[in-house]
C-alpha cells in the first residue's frame, strides 16, 4: 500500500502568514494567497498581474475527448472549450474566448465547492460544486457546441492537493481530482455524444505565478484510476497515479517525445522507477498567440496511455487509458 497523505489543511496561508507548502489529500478551504508577510509578501500592483486561477474539466469516454477550462491570468481572463472526436479522429469543436478579469470569469476560491463561471462572446461556461465532490459542468458556444454534464467524484480516488513555491513567483496551490464518473451529453458539430459510463478529471490552481511560464503535462482518467505528470512550473511536486483509495507519489518525470512531431508516440518515465507508459496520440490541439508582452505557445495531443505502474508493491498494467499531454510555454 502507498502511503497516505496527510489531509488538506483549512488554507494555503497559515496564521503566520507563510504558505503551508506540502503534499495533501482533500480540498483547501481558502486556496486565495490572501495574508502573506515576508519574506512571501508582495506589493498590490505585483499580486495583481502575477495571480493565476484556472478550473479545467475534462471529460474521456472510448468514443469522445472534451474539455472546458476557465481561466483567469489577474490582468485579462479567457476560456476554452473542445470535443475531440476519437472514432473519426476529428476535432469537432476548438473554441478559445478572451474577457476580462473578474468580470468575464470567476473561478471559485475553493476546488471543493462554489461556482467557476465565464460569460463572453462566443462560449458561457460554469462549473459548480452541488456536493461534496459532485460538479455540473455547462457550457454552450458557437454552432451548437453543448456541455451538459455531472461529474460523481463519489468513491473515486482522493483528490490530491499541493502547495509548492514557484520560481520567478510565490507559490501555486493545484487540486487534480480523478477517475469520476460522469453522465450527461457533450455536442459539437451536430453529433451529440452521450457520456454515461466515461470518466472525468478536474484540475483547480490557483497561485502566484513567475512571469514566464513552461511546462510538459500529461492527465490521464478512467474509472476509479488516474494520471498526472509535469515537468518545468510545478516541477515533480504534483506527479501522482492514482488508484481506487491510493495516491502514489511519483518523482521526477522524463518526457520524451519529438517537438517538430507531436503526432508521434510520447515516452514517459519517472525517476523513481514506477511508472513507465507511451502515450499514443490520435489527434491533437494546438494555438500559438503572440502578443510581445504576453504569449501562449502550446500543443496538446489527445490520445491513449500505455504501459506499467507500480503502486506500493503491485504493478499495474495500464492499457488505453485515455488522456492528454501537453508541451506549453507562456508569459502572462
Amino acid at each position: 500500500m502507498s502511503t497516505r497523505l496527510a489531509a488538506a489543511p483549512e488554507a494555503v496561508v497559515d496564521a503566520v502568514g507563510h504558505p503551508r507548502f506540502g503534499a495533501y489529500e482533500g480540498f483547501l478551504t481558502h486556496s486565495t494567497w490572501d495574508g502573506l508577510r515576508a519574506p512571501h509578501a508582495r506589493a498590490a500592483t505585483w499580486t495583481r498581474l502575477h495571480r493565476k486561477r484556472w478550473q479545467y474539466a475534462g471529460i474521456m469516454t472510448s468514443d469522445v475527448v472534451a474539455a472546458v477550462a476557465i481561466v483567469d491570468v489577474g490582468w485579462a481572463a479567457n476560456a476554452f472549450a473542445y470535443v475531440f472526436d476519437r472514432r473519426t479522429r476529428t476535432l469537432l469543436a476548438d473554441t478559445t474566448v478572451m474577457g476580462v478579469s473578474g468580470l468575464s470569469a470567476q473561478v471559485s476560491e475553493s476546488a471543493g465547492s462554489g461556482v467557476t463561471r465565464f460569460r463572453g462572446l462566443g462560449l458561457t461556461a460554469t462549473c459548480e460544486a452541488i456536493g461534496p465532490r459532485r460538479w455540473q459542468l455547462t457550457a454552450r458556444g458557437r454552432k451548437g457546441l453543448a456541455f451538459d454534464i455531472t461529474l460523481d467524484g463519489t468513491g473515486a480516488p482522493p483528490t490530491l492537493c499541493v502547495v509548492a513555491p514557484i520560481a520567478g513567483g510565490v507559490g501555486n496551490a493545484t487540486h487534480k481530482t480523478v477517475g469520476v464518473r460522469v453522465t450527461g451529453t457533450v455536442t459539437a458539430g451536430g453529433t451529440t455524444f452521450t457520456v454515461d459510463g466515461g470518466s472525468g478529471l478536474l484540475d483547480h490552481t490557483s497561485g502566484l505565478l513567475g512571469r514566464d511560464t513552461q511546462w510538459h503535462w500529461a492527465a490521464a482518467t478512467g474509472p476509479g484510476l488516474g494520471l498526472n505528470l509535469s515537468s518545468g512550473f510545478m516541477g515533480s511536486s504534483e506527479n501522482a497515479f492514482f488508484l481506487g483509495d491510493r495516491v502514489q507519489v511519483l518523482g521526477p518525470a522524463e518526457f520524451r517525445f519529438d517537438r517538430a512531431r507531436p503526432l508521434e508516440p510520447w515516452h514517459l518515465r519517472t525517476g523513481c522507477g514506477r511508472l513507465a507508459l507511451t502515450f499514443t496520440p490520435e489527434g491533437l490541439r494546438a494555438q500559438r498567440k503572440n502578443f510581445g508582452v504576453a504569449l501562449s505557445d502550446y500543443v496538446q495531443p489527445i490520445g491513449r496511455f500505455d504501459g506499467t505502474v507500480r503502486v506500493g508493491e503491485e504493478t499495474v498494467a495500464v492499457n488505453a487509458l485515455a488522456g492528454v499531454t501537453e508541451d506549453h510555454v507562456a508569459r502572462w
